[in-house]
């Protein structure tokens, strides 16, 4: 039996047996895909599926789908124009139930990338990833779910339209968890007839969230709980809550949320102000007109959240003729001696002042006996 020599100083020479030309193009193609970088496709099945850590950091991990099989026994995936070479990995989802995974390669078309839960005899295909099938750039499949927390899934990786091999990179890092157990994204107030202070808030995900706290001061200092609402436990959607404070004191407000976790662990949140001004229709004064020998009866409605707050009475010309302090803590009506002043007939207005519960122009007619 004989064999064709390879002549290699003839360059017309290019006949050699076909087990010798096998064997060169195979260790040519092994010396090329263990030089590359990437490594080989040994799991091109899930049964196979290479296991992935899930760390903290973007760190792409080099891959080929090269030399892959097809799985034809499991239903094309929902995106990507699957036509074969699909490789598997399969990896744990983080605690807190959020993950990203991400694919890309230099070569077009795009890497696809889909995420089943189950076992590979009973897959259920749980997103899909395609971003337009256009190369360098990544397909990204977001995991924002706490059913999934701990729980173990599968990753199909091919590349898009085609059954054509190529190198690619994979990466699968824990999702941008709020530092907090709650992620709050808004904490708003709004005043609703001067009467009621409305509390809006919106969280974008919460963990283990069992209950807010809605606290109340009137000098940013001193708080104290006014109500209560249940939390949504764990959640990776928005949720919206809404509280109404409907005693709250003349002037500002302050109100804060104290988020409660089911072990019974708490943060604050922002502080946010409201205020709630004293109109003329909530202050008596009698008698109006008043003799100058005589005094004056102030009444008021509601609580200003303070031991003192101040009365001024100007007259026409916008002088100072009287000040003085009111207790308006335990007291919601005081009495004035005009008697004492000696002040002229004529047009006075009286204010109560407290930063800016303000009633002003309540004009007051002041007759000589």
């Amino acid at each position: 039996m004989s064999t064709t020599e390879l002549n290699t100083t003839n360059p017309n020479s290019h006949f050699i047996c076909g087990s010798t030309q096998k064997k060169i193009y195979l260790l040519l193609f092994f010396f090329l895909g263990i030089t590359n970088g990437y490594a080989q496709p040994v799991n091109d099945n899930p049964f196979d599926a290479i296991e992935m850590d899930v760390t903290g950091s973007n760190k792409y991990h080099n891959f080929t789908n090269e030399l892959a099989t097809n799985s034809m026994v499991y239903p094309d995936p929902s995106c990507g124009s699957y036509s074969g070479a699909d490789v598997w990995f399969k990896m744990t989802v983080p605690g807190t139930g959020a993950m990203e995974i991400k694919a890309k390669t230099n070569i077009d078309p795009q890497m696809v990338l889909v995420v089943y839960t189950g076992s590979p005899d009973n897959f259920t295909e749980y997103d899909c990833s395609e971003n337009g099938g256009q190369g360098n750039i990544s397909s990204l499949v977001t995991i924002k779910d706490a059913a999934l927390a701990g729980v173990e899934i599968y990753v199909r990786a091919f590349r898009y339209g085609t059954n054509i091999g190529a190198p690619f990179q994979i990466s699968a890092r824990k999702g941008n968890a709020s530092s907090l157990p709650v992620e709050l994204v808004n904490f708003s107030s709004q005043v609703l007839d001067n009467e009621v202070v409305v509390l809006t808030w919106e969280t974008a995900s919460e963990m283990n969230n069992d209950y807010f706290i809605v606290e109340h001061s009137t000098d940013g200092s001193d708080y104290t709980p006014v109500g209560h609402l249940a939390g949504n436990g764990t959640s990776f959607e928005s949720q919206y809550y809404t509280y109404e404070h409907d005693e709250p004191y003349f002037g500002e407000n302050y109100y804060r949320l104290k988020q409660v976790d089911v072990d019974g662990q708490f943060e604050y949140s922002k502080t946010v102000t409201a205020i709630i001004k004293m109109e003329e229709a909530k202050i008596n004064v009698y008698p109006n007109p008043v003799e100058a020998s005589r005094g004056i009866n102030i009444r008021w409605i509601g609580d200003f959240g303070k031991e003192k707050t101040q009365l001024i009475i100007t007259n026409s010309a916008g002088n100072q003729v009287f000040l003085t302090e009111l207790d308006v803590r335990h007291q919601r009506e005081s009495f004035v001696d005009l008697s004492t002043l000696g002040l002229n007939a004529g047009v006075y207005y009286l204010t109560i002042n407290d930063k800016n519960a303000l009633v002003a122009n309540q004009k007051i007619n002041l007759v000589r006996d």
